[in-house]
């Protein structure tokens, strides 16, 4: 987002030059309007790119999680035998509390 309100600021400050023909203050200003247009136009290119790299690195991300966890129960079974058995104690109380 700042980087959109740089050149809009920009172009703002550049428009204070004198100009003493009103038709040539037109086309400059139709010419700044014009690439400010096109750099906004390259940014939310580059955003919408930015938003898909992000959703396959987040898919990556819980591929590699899943793996993890895949190796981790082959490598340390009782690890997970002992998380299940926790939850299942910690099950236990829960509903000896609500009785």
């Amino acid at each position: 987002m700042r980087l959109i309100f740089l050149p809009i600021l920009c172009a703002f400050c550049w428009a204070d030059e004198a100009c003493n023909i009103p038709a040539e203050c037109a086309v400059n200003i139709l010419k700044r309007l014009s690439a400010l247009e096109n750099e906004n136009w390259e940014l939310k290119n580059q955003v919408q790119i930015i938003k898909i790299e992000n959703g396959d690195l987040k898919n990556k991300n819980e591929e590699l999680t899943n793996d993890v966890l895949a190796i981790e129960k082959i490598v340390l079974p009782e690890k997970f035998r002992l998380r299940a058995r926790n939850t299942k104690i910690v099950a236990q109380q829960k509903l000896e509390l609500t009785r």
